[in-house]
């Protein structure tokens, strides 16, 4: 499930200058996989951005996992059942 949702997430990670996609190539998947989270020195502060900042890539930008949450919660549950063998 965690795969699911860090593929999902990534969507929506804003891409933009100066190093295009670092922000999203920077995800790490935590070894239990029990957290998906972006390591790039500034992804807090792209994730917890002011409303008004604008983004390069259409349909990225902040709280990107709130808003994949909202677009794929039942996918992600049933890559869960799938992976528990439910």
């Amino acid at each position: 499930m965690a795969s699911q949702v860090g593929m999902d997430s990534n969507r929506f990670v804003p891409k933009g200058p100066p190093q295009a996609g670092h922000l999203r190539s920077s995800q790490v998947i935590a070894a239990d996989a029990s957290f998906v989270s972006w390591m790039a020195p500034y992804a807090a502060r792209q994730f917890d951005a002011p409303a008004g900042w604008r983004y390069t890539t259409p349909g990225t930008g902040p709280k990107w996992t709130e808003v994949a949450k909202a677009k794929y919660t039942d996918s992600w549950i049933k890559a869960l059942m799938k992976g528990a063998g439910l």
